[in-house]
């Protein structure tokens, strides 16, 4: 099984009815972090996968 992965999410901020895409950072199935790109998503799961294996 994977140690570090991520998952995009919609969410909404206050009264806004429009969804903003975030993506969840996991550790062993804990959310550790949220980022807002998946480019910064893609880089942190690929950094933490070389230190948690």
């Amino acid at each position: 099984m994977e140690r570090v992965k991520y998952n995009r999410v919609e969410v909404s901020h206050g009264n806004t009815a429009k969804k903003f895409p975030v993506y969840e950072i996991y550790l062993d199935g804990v959310i550790i972090t949220k980022v807002s790109s998946e480019n910064e998503a893609l880089e942190m799961v690929s950094r933490w996968q070389k230190n948690y294996r």
